[in-house]
């Protein structure tokens, strides 16, 4: 494989005189053509002097040309797929090729984003929708947990579950590709789309997110991860939002800074498992990554992802986030949805369509990247044995409008264009499987915070009489559960709020579950929703001997805003007067639970030691069977054992402020290179009020018997990847006359906002030459397409998810848990390593998550529990050396219920002579 500069014993002075140049350079095209235009954003140059004394930490050089699918030595579904795929390929013409690599425009198709068809093979619209947590705008569908709730379950075989049962609705609504999970890491814990992801640690990410993918995968709908990369706060994300005051100087998206170690060991950790794991596809985010938007950054994405951890699936934008045309096309971006332009939608106008096919006649992009492009899209769909949908199956075509309600509407009902007809059949996708999946996780995903005097379970026979719930999180909304995307600031929290929101769901409120139960054991209860009646409240606070009260908080898409939190939150505070009510009632109730559903760490420190206050359950957003879930934990009807997938602080200063403030150059930076959760509190020696993994049940377990068996002698340094295969090159490649792809306007009307691939006329040249940007070369120095042996893949390269040697397990390790408390439960079983500290010790050094199993046990009872430790775990990367490695050491093994709470110690000695 080609790329510009070797890493093997690279300097970073070496790096500095490599990088001068530009990867920013203006696009192809001039805006002669009307109708559409080019480049979005104007982009920074980093040749400027201040640009690069700023950033030179982060500066990453060009990876050109993108690479070629099907080169690594992979097993034989990849190779097979990749074959079939390029049978298709091979037949046609440049416009089908760009129809199956540009959108055809925002509700120009049924799904939030659709591709072209391609009518001689009789292949339909390739239809995207987001919906890791249930299908998105439409109806007849569950609303399932969100992702950050299923991400405190810890338990893998669940989230396997709940991808089979999200992926099983999407296919009967008729989607292909189910954009989601995100595999961003809540670097910010106040940032706004944090519930779209499983939490706070990289490891725990991987290996929840693996388990959901191949579920999806497995159900035919191909699953897409969102967040590549560093996508971690929602303001900024677009340079056209928020135009007027404090934000009216912005001029462009949010550039996150990440350095090489950081980036290798926590943001690009999950996406390797993932890629593992036959991810088909993944979405490249909105933001800036190191000075280059995330869908034009050649280094990410040729280098990181299609290089190192060998990716052969497609890159995709996510919905709105390409930013340019050639250069993105160049630096490995496969897909543009949903074709047209942010902000500029149902305008037809796109930096892909026909300047992707004008681009092509005029050789400023080669054919065999446009040819790659399309092969990656059906090798992702073969090999995952996902159906290539066809128009003649009318079965398996969506079934639904993401634009309309309404069983009969206009055929486009986004442009109030075209004529009246069914456009929702109103298929129902719920199953009795789903809804339990939906409803288990929702149970899992609860966390017990703090439970004191055995007030949990709440029984009869402990003296309960008389009940208050209240607060109006109890209640749905006043505006109701089906509100346009979710966007509600009252009222039970069942989803965060943005086009992700799953539509007309049943949603029963918890005080109306509560109540039944409470009723069912001759408890009376008052309901108490006006959180700012105090009076009334602390009247029904004095009468009651427990107390249920409900707190949230909230967060969403920056498309909109709730009391000024922009999609981020813009604190840690629970919402409307929920403190003030938990206070009042706890000094008035000597037994008073308080029930939290938030996106992320809330303030707990004005009430969380009340003496009263006996009990506290948090949880994510857990989707329509909240009540239900919340109920049966508290009457005992379930046990609780979700973990918290992030640190909650006692200060608020010991997160990572949201960069919401616009410099004076209109030009935001995040540095994202802080210590990543409880990594900081750990490191920082600060004590948090709960710590990562933290999670209490209603039983007691014990740990005993800890077992570590050496499976292979660990080497220093990894094996050296099998060479490229040849690159395959397709027989036809010339470039046809461009008097073949003019719009066919004798055949049928343009619909308007529809985004076509076809040529407006045979001028294929506005330039008499093209500026490519820094480090790609049109004659590039390796013939590509006569010498096969260019090149080989990277020393951390080699298959599916990096070096074949990272996933080769070297430790098993066991241990005991018997249950000696008085109910049957799950105990989440997490083993942390401590890397060797030492003068040429890797920084990386403090406890990191590098195990989890939960287990069911009945009580009186012992099962074992079981980790697998590889190379890739107990590795850190080599900036110097460009590759993982394994220092001479003692590594510490510590199994507990959280990252700050242990019962079993052990110890691995690797020694240097270990090779």
């Amino acid at each position: 494989m080609f790329k510009s500069y070797s890493f093997s014993k690279i300097s970073y002075f070496t790096i500095f005189l490599l990088l001068v140049a530009s990867n920013f350079v203006e696009s192809l095209f001039n805006k002669e053509n009307a109708e559409y235009i080019d480049d979005e954003e104007s982009h920074d140059d980093p040749n400027d002097n201040d640009y690069l004394a700023k950033n030179i930490d982060y500066y990453v050089p060009p990876s050109y040309p993108a690479p070629l699918t099907g080169r690594l030595q992979l097993i034989p579904e990849w190779a097979d797929a990749i074959a079939k795929a390029r049978d298709i390929v091979s037949v046609l013409s440049i416009t089908e090729k760009v129809n199956l690599t540009t959108g055809i425009g925002y509700g120009s198709g049924v799904c939030q984003a659709n591709l072209g068809t391609i009518e001689k093979l009789d292949i339909s619209s390739i239809c995207f929708q987001n919906g890791a947590h249930g299908v998105s705008n439409t109806d007849f569908a569950t609303n399932f947990p969100s992702t950050l709730a299923a991400g405190s379950t810890f338990n893998k075989d669940l989230v396997y579950q709940l991808g089979r049962a999200v992926a099983r609705e999407s296919k009967t609504k008729g989607i292909d590709v189910l954009m989601g999970p995100g595999l961003n890491v809540g670097y910010h814990a106040a940032g706004g789309h944090n519930t779209e992801n499983f939490g706070s640690d990289p490891y725990l990410i991987g290996k929840l997110a693996s388990a959901f993918i191949k579920a999806s995968n497995y159900e035919g709908v191909l699953s897409c991860p969102k967040g590549l990369i560093g996508f971690e706060q929602e303001h900024f994300k677009h340079s056209n939002e928020w135009e007027n005051g404090k934000y009216k100087h912005l001029k462009q998206p949010l550039d996150v800074q990440i350095t090489d170690k950081v980036m290798h060991e926590i943001y690009l950790w999950p996406f390797a498992d993932a890629v593992r794991a036959n991810a088909g596809c993944f979405a490249c985010s909105y933001n800036k990554i190191n000075g280059t938007y995330a869908c034009e950054n050649s280094y990410l994405i040729n280098h990181l992802l299609k290089e190192e951890l060998g990716f052969q699936g497609f890159v995709t934008s996510e919905i709105g986030a390409m930013r340019s045309g050639v250069n993105s096309i160049l630096s490995g971006a496969d897909v543009n949805i949903p074709g047209d332009i942010f902000g500029d939608y149902a305008s037809g106008k796109s930096l892909w369509g026909p300047l992707l096919t004008r681009a092509i006649y005029n050789e400023t992009i080669p054919q065999y990247r446009l040819n790659d492009m399309v092969t990656r899209l059906l090798s992702a769909f073969i090999v995952n044995n996902v159906k290539i949908p066809l128009s003649n199956d009318f079965e398996e075509l969506p079934n639904f409008s993401s634009w309309s309600q309404f069983t009969y509407d206009k055929e486009y009902p986004f442009q109030s264009y075209g004529s009246i007809k069914q456009v929702n059949k109103h298929i129902d996708a719920r199953e009795k499987f789903t809804e339990k999946v939906a409803l288990q996780t929702a149970r899992e995903a609860i966390v017990l915070l703090k439970h004191t005097k055995s007030a949990l379970p709440i029984s009869v026979d402990d003296g309960y009489n008389r009940m208050l719930i209240a607060g109006i999180g109890s209640v749905t909304s006043p505006e109701g559960v089906d509100v346009e995307d979710a966007l509600t600031g009252d009222g039970a929290v069942y989803q965060s709020w943005g086009p992700n929101s799953v539509s007309a769901f049943n949603a029963i409120s918890p005080a109306d579950v509560i109540y039944k139960k409470a009723v069912e054991r001759d408890l009376l209860v008052d309901i108490v929703t006006n959180e700012y009646d105090i009076d009334n409240i602390e009247r029904s606070a004095e009468l009651a001997n427990v107390a249920i009260v409900f707190a949230f908080a909230n967060s969403g898409d920056s498309g909109s805003e709730i009391d000024g939190n922009y999609g981020d939150r813009k604190n840690y505070t629970l919402w409307a007067n929920n403190v003030e009510m938990i206070k009042s009632v706890a000094d008035r109730c000597a037994k008073t639970i308080v029930v939290i559903n938030s996106p992320g760490p809330v303030d707990l420190e004005d009430f969380i030691d009340h003496k009263n206050i006996v009990g506290v359950l948090w949880s994510a957003p857990l989707g329509q069977y909240y009540a239900q879930a919340i109920s049966d934990i508290i009457f005992g009807d379930y046990q609780p054992s979700g973990n918290l997938p992030f640190t909650i602080s006692k200060h608020a200063e010991n997160y990572v402020d949201i960069i919401d403030r616009v410099p004076l150059n209109g030009k935001p930076v995040d540095d994202l290179n802080r210590l990543l959760d409880y990594r900081y509190f750990d490191e920082m020696n600060i004590v948090p009020r709960y710590p990562f993994g933290h999670g209490l049940t209603y039983t007691k377990f014990k740990l005993f018997d800890l077992t570590i068996v050496e499976k292979r002698q660990p080497s220093v340094d990894l094996s050296k990847p099998d060479p490229y295969l040849d690159p395959y090159f397709f027989e036809h490649t010339s470039v046809e006359d461009p008097s073949e792809a003019l719009f066919p306007f004798s055949e049928f009307k343009p619909v308007p906002g529809h985004i076509y691939p076809y040529l407006y006329n045979t001028k294929v040249y506005s330039q008499p030459f093209y500026n490519y940007p820094t480090g790609y070369k049109p004659d590039i120095d390796c013939d590509f397409e006569n010498d096969p042996t260019c090149d080989a893949p990277p020393r951390a390269g080699g298959t599916l998810g990096g070096n074949p040697d990272l996933f080769e397990v070297l430790y098993k390790i066991k241990a005991s848990v018997e249950n000696i408390g008085g109910y049957e439960g799950y105990y989440t079983a997490q083993l942390y390593v401590e890397f060797p500290r030492g003068r040429h010790a890797p920084t990386t050094h403090v406890r990191q998550l590098r195990g989890i199993d939960k287990v069911f046990v009945k009580k009186g009872y012992t099962k074992k529990i079981k980790f697998e430790l590889t190379t890739r775990d107990l590795s850190y990367w080599d900036v110097e050396d460009q590759t993982w490695v394994i220092y001479p050491g003692i590594y510490k093994i510590y199994i507990g219920s959280s990252s700050r709470k242990f019962d079993l110690l052990g110890e691995i000695d690797i020694s240097s002579s270990k090779n």
